[in-house]
């Protein structure tokens, strides 16, 4: 991975969601992403040359820097890749387009990237699942079998539950598409109710039937 796109991942460190991406053949193209009050977005093109400029932006508006770069860069030509090798490239091929990827780089030469499962296995607890050699094929089938069913985001999901083998909290359940139930009920044994895990997996699906007005 070269120095450019792993200082790129840490400037954009904690904001992962104002960061996309998308492999080819020649690199990794990335984007940096702002979403307005109204929910629009605007997206510019970041090219290996603008690091100096995000450093700028970031030194002055810690918080507003990914905004001010796009203001100042929506028109710019299309963005040049940026080289990543080893297994990053193909961690960042199976997550590109995916919401709630994040990443970290504080001590390792690489930056490892990891999917969001806050408050999925344990109410009020923020988590998230490494992304590494021995799990991506389970990622790669959890897209797939998500997608398959008309929920693609909940990819990060299904795919957390099935590497630690166990099921949503049951206040989860609530949430979970009805066409999912089955694939995450298949990771794990049931779970009982208790702290960290205040309702039954049939309490969430009463609560979600209920809000739909629909038995399930």
């Amino acid at each position: 991975m070269t120095t450019e796109a792993r200082h790129l991942f840490r400037l954009f460190w904690p904001d992962s969601d104002m960061l996309a991406w998308r492999t080819g053949d020649d690199g990794v193209f990335f984007t940096a992403v702002y979403t307005d009050d109204d929910e629009s977005t605007r997206r510019a093109g970041i090219n290996p040359d603008h690091l100096p400029v995000l450093e700028e932006l970031v030194e002055a508006d810690e918080d507003g820097f990914v905004e001010a770069f796009v203001d100042g860069h929506a028109g710019d030509q299309d963005p040049v890749p940026f080289r990543v090798d080893g297994f990053l490239n193909e961690a960042l091929a199976a997550t590109q387009g995916l919401r709630g990827v994040g990443w970290y780089s504080n001590t390792e030469p690489d930056v490892q990237l990891c999917g969001d499962c806050s408050d999925l296995f344990f109410w009020g607890c923020s988590d998230a699942e490494e992304i590494t050699p021995d799990n991506i094929e389970l990622l790669n089938t959890s897209r797939v079998d998500c997608a398959s069913r008309g929920h693609e985001s909940w990819t990060l999901g299904l795919f957390a539950a099935r590497v630690r083998r166990m099921r949503p909290q049951g206040a989860f359940y609530e949430a979970i598409p009805e066409a999912l139930v089955t694939l995450f009920d298949e990771c794990g044994p049931p779970r009982e109710a208790k702290f960290g895990n205040p309702r039954t997996r049939e309490e969430g699906i009463a609560r979600r039937s209920a809000a739909h007005g629909k038995e399930d």
